[in-house]
């Protein structure tokens, strides 16, 4: 963002928070019983989890409803409870739990930040929580923001493998726009459908992998496997029409 794009953000977080201030307190009087309970059945599936990073929980202005953020060479893991309001309301928060849980788990740095380690990155988190959900909805596990990306990038999905295929090891901002964020690109396709799409690479890695080995391959690994699956998915679609 620019300055003046983040005073526009941060004037509208302050400006909104009395719509919110009844749910936000609720969100932050339940967390410190979430968050454990969350943990626990993480760590059904990952016993190793080891939890250590540093957790914040605060008001975001607006930027996040959990990620990792790094401040003077230190990760911390932050949930942010003004978007959990916005973003979750009142819902089941299980799978966006696990899903962020994920990220801290695996904890996947490839240099650069290239496109196709994003792509694995979010697209096996959502993996994962959805094999721990497995009645989540798209929404619970955020494959719905913008409103109905499954079904857009369902139904031009050659041309969004096609479109992926051709930007893996880009790092240029346009490009993780497009991909990742909500402001989208000029192609035409779904913002944020790197998430689904992401997801559909995990999925079919997990065809013949476990959710522990796909955690911790490196970033050689995922580069190869991202690839592979990707062309495999192509090669499966028809043309558009």
């Amino acid at each position: 963002m620019t300055e003046a794009e983040r005073d526009t953000q941060l004037a509208k977080a302050f400006a909104g928070f009395p719509a919110i201030r009844a749910a936000y307190l609720k969100k932050v009087a339940s967390f410190t019983q979430d968050l454990p309970r969350h943990i626990a059945t993480f760590r059904a599936a990952f016993p190793d989890y080891a939890a250590g990073t540093d957790i914040w929980f605060l008001h975001s202005l607006g930027e996040m409803d959990g990620g990792t953020r790094t401040f003077d060479g230190k990760n911390y893991f932050i949930f942010g409870a003004d978007v959990m309001v916005q973003a979750h309301g009142d819902g089941d928060e299980a799978a966006f739990f696990h899903h962020e849980l994920f990220h801290d788990y695996q904890a996947l740095n490839c240099s650069g930040g290239p496109v196709w380690a994003g792509v694995w990155e979010e697209g096996l988190a959502t993996y994962v929580s959805k094999r721990l959900n497995p009645q989540a909805s798209d929404a619970e596990l955020l494959l719905d923001l913008p409103h109905g990306l499954v079904p857009d990038t369902r139904r031009q999905l050659r041309r969004a493998l096609d479109d992926l295929l051709a930007k893996l090891d880009r790092t240029d901002g346009d490009a993780v726009a497009g991909l990742f964020q909500r402001r989208g690109d000029d192609t035409g396709l779904p913002a944020r459908r790197a998430y689904y799409l992401g997801y559909l690479v995990a999925e079919e890695v997990g065809k013949t992998m476990s959710m522990r080995e796909m955690a911790k391959l490196d970033c050689a690994a995922v580069h190869k496997v991202v690839v592979t699956a990707l062309e495999r998915l192509r090669s499966a679609q028809p043309a558009d029409k």
